[in-house]
């Protein structure tokens, strides 16, 4: 099981995402409430990981030209790869929401 939450940039995103399986790529800054407050969720999910599921970090104000490129515009915001193929865009706000839209999106 994959368990580390790894943090990626522009130098390594590419081959990040483009490993065989499911990546799950959460885009989060320091000074984000939000991100710190859903962060307990991602550690679990992280832990958790019934989808075996690689778990990697991008912090926008280290690499914002990887935010640009996919067009993310606020944080907390995740992405999630299946074999290098963008499938779903979330926006978690809440505890839980991260964990139900990635069991859906998964699901299809």
């Amino acid at each position: 099981m994959n368990n580390e939450i790894k943090k990626i940039g522009t130098a390594d995103f590419d081959a990040a995402i483009g490993e065989p399986g499911r990546t799950l790529v959460l885009f989060t800054a320091p000074w984000c409430v939000v991100c710190r407050g859903i962060e307990p969720d991602v550690r679990r999910l992280a832990e958790e990981n019934p989808w075996d599921m690689a778990v990697r970090r991008v912090v926008v104000d280290d690499d914002p030209d990887v935010a640009a490129r996919f067009d993310v515009r606020s944080v907390p915001s995740a992405l999630v790869f299946a074999d290098g193929e963008l499938v779903a865009r979330i926006q978690p706000r809440q505890p839980g929401e991260l964990r139900a839209a990635v069991e859906t999106a998964l699901a299809e």
